[in-house]
C-alpha cells in the first residue's frame, strides 16, 4: 500500500518542485535582464549590439558621436551623391555658403596637390582690392600659419573672420613669394 501512495504523491511532488524550480528562474531572470548570459531572449538592434560591444569590450574609449557621424555618413553613401550627413559643426559653414553672406577675403579656391589654388576672385571684393590674382597659389596665413596640406573646411576657417578685420596672407604669383593684407568683408 505504500508505494501506491508513492505512486500518487510522487508526480505531485514532482510538479510542486517544478514550478517551484520556474518561478525563482524567473525571478533570477528578470533580475539579470541587463546581464547578457545563457538564456537571453531579448532580440535587439544589430547597431545597438554592435555599441554595446564597443563600450563593454573595445580597448579605447571610443566617442558615440564619432561612430554615429560615420555610420550614418556610410549609409547615406548608399543613396546617392546628393544625400550627405551634416554634422551640427559644419552646419554653420553650409548655412552661410547656402545664404550667400558671410565675412570673408572673397575667394573660390580648389585645393590641388595639397596647396590652396585661387580659381575665382569676387569682383569689388576684399581681395580684388587687395590685389589677389586668379592663380596665385595661398601657402600661408599671418606668416605662421601653414595652408599647405589642410582640410578645405580648415582653410576656409583661416580665411573668413569678423567684416573690417585684416589677415596677411601669403600667395605664389609667377614663382614670386608675396604677403597680402586683405581686410575682410561681407561676401
Amino acid at each position: 500500500m505504500g508505494s501506491k501512495k508513492l505512486q500518487v504523491w510522487l508526480p505531485v511532488l514532482f510538479a510542486f518542485v517544478m514550478i517551484i524550480g520556474m518561478a525563482i528562474g524567473f525571478q533570477l531572470r528578470e533580475k539579470t535582464a541587463g546581464v547578457a548570459g545563457f538564456f537571453q531572449l531579448k532580440q535587439s538592434n544589430p547597431i545597438e549590439e554592435i555599441l554595446d560591444l564597443v563600450h563593454t569590450r573595445y580597448v579605447d574609449n571610443v566617442s558615440d558621436d564619432s561612430l554615429f557621424n560615420s555610420a550614418i555618413g556610410e549609409i547615406l553613401a548608399k543613396l546617392d551623391p546628393h544625400s550627405v550627413y551634416l554634422p551640427p559643426e559644419d552646419l554653420k559653414f553650409a548655412t552661410e555658403d547656402l545664404q550667400g553672406n558671410f565675412q570673408g577675403i572673397g575667394v573660390e579656391f580648389q585645393v590641388f596637390n595639397d596647396t590652396v589654388n585661387v580659381i575665382n576672385v569676387i569682383k569689388g571684393g576684399p581681395s580684388d582690392k587687395a590685389g589677389v590674382k586668379v592663380g596665385d597659389r595661398m601657402i600661408a596665413v599671418e606668416d605662421t600659419i601653414s595652408l599647405v596640406k589642410r582640410e578645405a573646411d580648415d582653410i576656409r576657417g583661416l580665411l573668413r573672420g569678423p567684416k573690417n578685420s585684416d589677415v596677411d596672407v601669403t600667395v605664389i604669383r609667377d614663382g614670386n613669394k608675396r604677403k597680402i593684407n586683405i581686410t575682410r568683408g561681407v561676401i
